[in-house]
């Protein structure tokens, strides 16, 4: 074996070893991607919740508005 031939697998034997050092860091990138997306579902989620409950929120408003002018109607008889 030539001293050439042992200078690539070096450095062969180092872009390994680089790259299985770096396997982790894209496991983690695929662990923070994937809770990104969980937690944007969740937030979309509670945004819907709240979006529903402004609406009922509103809704009763309106019918209070009502009966309080159905009230002011009677008392003005």
């Amino acid at each position: 074996v030539s001293i050439e031939s042992i200078d690539e697998l070096m450095v062969k034997l180092q872009n390994t070893e680089q790259a299985l050092a770096e396997h982790p860091k894209l496991d983690d990138l695929i662990y923070l991607k994937n809770e990104n997306e969980n937690l944007r579902e969740l937030l979309n989620d509670k945004n819907a919740c709240i979006d529903n409950l402004v609406q009922q929120n509103n809704d009763r408003e309106w019918s209070l508005g009502e009966h309080r002018q159905w009230l002011r109607d009677c008392n003005d008889r």
